[in-house]
């Protein structure tokens, strides 16, 4: 079978699993929302106060402290892979900074406007889980890889 064939049936699998997943977090024009206040879970019998929302990462075309390349880490990261936030008090740069981990690595950080409040919510323990929701770029037009988490608060 032609390699067409195949990129036909995994982009209806793509389709079909984005229809049924009952993911409401992304606006109107298909861009990840990023209302602080998140959309309620979609999925049945979950907690009316639990909150679901994207977040894009910064600063994940830097390179880590020692060196390392964030774009090779992103580039072994999955879907659905469990992520860390790390409080960084001595950033020099923000005080609120939080980095983000995947595969144990730094892929980035949360973005300086998101993370005064979710060092909060990491402080009072609201928030359920953390995961990368998908890798972005990779493509002629924009060879960076990036990253969009999917964060569950209560």
């Amino acid at each position: 079978m032609g390699v067409w064939w195949w990129m036909a049936i995994a982009g209806i699998v793509v389709v079909i699993g984005a229809k049924f997943s009952g993911r409401r977090d992304r606006d109107a024009g298909g861009k990840p929302s990023n209302d602080w206040q998140g959309v309620d879970a979609a999925t049945e019998g979950a907690d009316k106060a639990t909150r679901s929302f994207l977040l894009d990462v910064a600063g994940e075309a830097m390179p880590n402290a020692d060196g390392s390349s964030r774009q090779r880490v992103l580039a072994l990261c999955r879907a659905g892979d469990a992520v860390e936030f790390r409080h960084e008090p001595a950033n020099p740069y923000d005080q609120n900074a939080v980095a983000v981990y995947v595969l144990g690595r730094q892929v980035g950080y949360v973005p300086r406007q998101k993370a005064e409040r979710i060092l909060r919510d990491m402080e009072d323990s609201r928030i359920i889980s953390v995961s990368v929701y998908s890798i972005t770029g990779g493509t002629k037009e924009k060879p960076s890889l990036g990253l969009v988490l999917d964060v569950i608060v209560k």
